[in-house]
């Protein structure tokens, strides 16, 4: 007891079993990208989602997600959206907003080590 728990749903299909088998109260962090997060938003509220995300602008998707994480942060305190190329949004039930975060630009040199 005690102990923080985070939940990687690795698919849309595993996405929903802590919802399913009613264990999401007992998970602290989740992240899902855009697709497991419309999904686990699904099976939370019992509505379809017909949006075509992979259609939408980076603000867009920003957007979606803080709307698709509020039934959600009410039993997992904590999300973490990944978008991939548009980066990623963490969404805190603390904080009550999200911060979104810019993935790496391509070109930048990943091979070059820097100390700081």
């Amino acid at each position: 007891a005690g102990v923080p728990i985070w939940f990687e749903p690795t698919c849309i299909q595993k996405s929903v079993k802590p919802f399913i088998s009613n264990v999401h109260h007992m998970i602290t962090y989740t992240s899902p990208n855009i697709y497991e997060l419309k999904r686990m938003n699904q099976v939370m509220t019992g509505h379809e989602i017909h949006e075509n995300i992979s259609n939408i602008s980076r603000d867009e998707k920003v957007e979606l997600s803080i709307s698709l994480s509020q039934p959600i942060i009410h039993h997992i305190p904590h999300i973490l959206v990944t978008l991939g190329r548009d980066g990623v949004l963490y969404i805190s039930r603390d904080e009550g907003t999200g911060f979104w975060y810019p993935a790496t630009p391509t070109e930048l040199n990943i091979n070059t080590v820097i100390n700081v």
